[in-house]
This record gives C-alpha cells, structure tokens and sequence, in this order.
C-alpha cells in the first residue's frame, strides 16, 4: 500500500474515531422504527453531512480544517469519505 494512501486512512479513522466518539456517547445506538431514525432513548436522529467523493487524492481539499468547518459551518455530524485509491 503506497504511503499516501496510508496517511489518508490513518488521517480518516483520526477525525472518524474523534467525532463518532461524540456523537456515541450522545446518541448511542441508532435504530429505526418505522420510518423514523432513533437513538438509545427513542428521541428523532437527523443525520447531516457531505461525501468527499474522490478528494482523498487531493489533501488540500481533504483534511482536518475541511471537516472542522463542515461540522462548524454547516452542522455536519457525518461525513462519507470514499477511499478513491487508484488514479484513472
């Protein structure tokens, strides 16, 4: 594995584990009934967030400052960061 790659995982599961870490200990276990998202305490959950799509392989697009100003700027609580690791 090309060590860009590495350093692009290692930096997701970072914001990845910080932020799920949050947002666990305030929710708990999602669940569904009937058409409505829930947490532990059967309180509505609304998921917010952005996909990255390819921008793994540009990090002045994707890094640290781009999810703090995502969950600062646009209430973003999930982010969907695709692992794009092959050019072409």
């Amino acid at each position: 594995m090309k060590s860009k790659t590495k350093f692009f995982i290692v930096v997701f599961l970072s914001i990845f584990g910080f932020s799920n870490a949050q947002f666990v200990k305030q929710h708990g276990q999602l669940s569904v009934q009937g058409t409505q998202l829930v947490d532990k305490n059967n309180n509505p959950v609304v998921l917010r967030g952005m996909s990255f799509g390819w921008h793994s392989m540009w990090p002045r697009f994707y890094n640290e400052k781009a999810v703090a100003w995502l969950k600062k700027d646009f209430n973003c609580n999930v982010v969907r960061a695709a692992m794009g690791i092959e050019l072409g």
